[in-house]
């Protein structure tokens, strides 16, 4: 009985000093905490200590609240003070995928350290105020299990990546679907934090690294926030990590399929965070553990990160708040904006990247040739990182857009990014330009909850058109301005047009018999020489059209009166910029 009691006895003591050793120095074992532990873990952080404050800014699909600990060395927690401070802020976001749980553990323990008086980091609360958010897809975390992830390497069990809404919530940073990120969106505009970061595990190539990590395209920031991350910020984060013997590599995205001809930046679009968060020219940072290496090294490494970029946002606070306060006043002065690329495969810069070989063998279940990566036969050899992207479209910024109010869920987005606006005070007719849409595409299967539109074509016209007490007027030259025209022009990649937002306009309402029009076709053909030539014309040149006779009348109905002027027209309003000659 005593031999028993001793055993368990020791077994408690074991688990005890294990624990206490996890908290404070390198991640061990192969185990996440759940989201009940880990909230439990959160509130004893802000129970035990008075720079810590955990609190709610809204509430995820599921039903619980998203949770925000805020660490403040002045324990004001206030941020209009902390603006006035010149504080650095840095916000880290985890658990947007629960599966890729690594971050989830890393921040926990670079929370404790930063709060222990007598650590290094301590120090570096005198320059950064640390938002962190434990767990962002609540819903996706309680969702746990051990077989979602069928190439990841541990934990034994993990969340699952759709939300309660089986949203993938790193799509969802402009749409804005899911209580998550309508109430990220508010978070992030109140606290517009100057550097964020994302912790993530990927899978895809195999190679020697254990973490990657995605940086923002540096042609979607403004000139000064480009320059300052590539040719400061980003190197010395590469070099601090392979000091700490944690070297990373850029994100691998390969050109082709073998990493060895060479990886591309990816570009993440704002329906990605560090694609929606270079919208409002923060610093924007993914990290990608890989999914081959053990949990326990991948925990590791991101908390190397995090503690990396901590201290190099403390080291370089004024830099970077200069870098922002440059790009927002470029942003509002700018005449025109990019709103779609594309990959720049002319512009490279040669890296050294540690990989594996890859090799056709036959599968033992398919029977057929597969590639594989070979891990007995490493390499490390210079390959092309392809960083650029051009521009594809650009657009000139209108003085104002107009927004009937009928579209809530649009004014509720900009809003929710600090948009400013005003309403108009009588109803009244304006002559204004606004786009037609030509031409799209959309995808045939659901991505996201959404029949995404893409290759967008628009043309530009301009008319007298009745506008609404109440209707909304959004002059540009605003501190959001980078936002706004991504969400609000039409050919935008990630824009609300592409989002379905407006397909009510794509949708003709009303119509004709083929008998009760063929009288009014007469007589418009009859009194409009131009149409009854475009017509002709048009019998000409097409077979079909000739055969067919309600596509005959449809022709002179799409060029008569009859034909509704609101199909296919994009209903936010240009107030073009006004010349000098005008």
């Amino acid at each position: 009985m005593k031999a028993i009691r001793l055993v368990g006895f020791l077994l408690f003591f074991f688990v005890t000093c294990t624990d206490a050793q996890s908290q404070s120095g390198p991640f061990r074992g192969n185990k996440t905490l759940d989201y009940g532990s880990l909230i439990k873990e959160y509130r004893k952080v802000d129970t035990d200590h008075k720079m810590a404050k955990l609190i709610d800014f809204g509430t995820a699909d599921v039903g619980k609240p998203l949770q925000l600990l805020i660490i403040d060395k002045s324990q004001s927690f206030d941020v209009s003070a902390i603006k006035a401070s010149q504080k650095a802020v840095l916000l880290i976001n985890n658990g947007i995928h629960p599966g890729e749980a690594c971050g989830i553990d890393a921040s926990l323990l670079l929370v404790k350290e930063l709060l222990k008086a007598e650590s290094e980091l301590h120090q570096l609360l005198d320059d950064v105020v640390v938002l962190v958010i434990p767990a962002y897809n609540i819903g996706g975390m309680l969702n746990r299990g051990s077989f979602s992830r069928a190439n990841q390497n541990g934990p034994e069990a993990y969340g699952f990546r759709g939300n309660a809404k089986n949203l993938d919530l790193n799509r969802d940073f402009i749409k804005c679907d899911s209580k998550n990120a309508a109430s990220f969106n508010q978070m992030y505009h109140k606290w517009s934090p100057d550097v964020y970061a994302e912790t993530h595990t990927t899978n895809g190539s195999d190679h020697q690294y254990t973490l990657t990590l995605i940086s923002s395209q540096e042609d979607k920031l403004q000139a000064s926030l480009a320059q300052f991350q590539t040719n400061i910020f980003v190197p010395q984060l590469f070099k601090a990590m392979k000091a700490e013997k944690k070297e990373m590599t850029p994100y691998v995205y390969p050109i082709k399929q073998d990493p060895k001809d060479g990886i591309k930046a990816f570009l993440e679009t704002p329906r990605y965070s560090t694609g929606y968060t270079a919208l409002h020219h923060s610093l924007g940072f993914i990290t990608e553990a890989h999914v081959f290496k053990p949990y326990e090294a991948r925990v590791n490494h991101t908390y190397a990160f995090l503690k990396t970029l901590l201290n190099h946002t403390a080291k370089h606070k004024a830099q970077i708040k200069a870098a922002r306060k440059a790009a927002k006043t470029a942003s509002r002065e700018e005449k025109f904006q990019s709103i779609d690329w594309k990959l720049d495969s002319s512009s490279y810069r040669q890296i050294n990247f540690k990989g594996y070989e890859r090799a056709k063998k036959i599968s033992e279940i398919t029977a057929n040739e597969m590639h594989f990566y070979d891990q007995s036969k490493p390499y490390e050899k210079t390959i092309p990182f392809y960083g650029r992207y051009q521009s594809r479209t650009r657009i000139k910024k209108p003085q104002a857009y107009v927004i009937p109010q009928a579209y809530r869920k649009v004014i509720e987005r900009l809003k929710w990014n600090g948009v400013k606006m005003s309403r108009l005070e009588k109803d009244q007719v304006v002559y204004l330009s606004y786009y037609k849409i030509e031409n799209y595409k959309t995808l045939d299967k659901a991505y996201e909850g959404h029949y995404l539109h893409y290759d967008i074509s628009v043309s530009k016209e301009k008319d007298s058109l009745q506008l609404f007490e109440g209707d909304y007027v959004v002059s540009t030259g605003q501190e959001a301005d980078n936002y706004l025209v991504h969400v609000l022009e039409p050919q935008s990649v990630d824009g609300f047009f592409a989002w379905n937002f407006f397909d009510g306009i794509l949708q003709q309402k009303e119509w004709f018999s083929d008998y009760a029009f063929e009288p009014k076709a007469k007589e418009i053909l009859a009194n409009n020489p131009e149409i009854r030539a475009k017509f002709k014309k048009a019998k000409q040149e097409d077979s079909l059209l000739r055969k067919n006779n309600f596509a005959q009348l449809y022709f002179i109905y799409k060029l008569s009166p009859y034909y509704e002027s609101t199909v296919n027209r994009f209903p936010i309003y240009r107030i073009e910029t006004k010349r000098a000659n005008d």
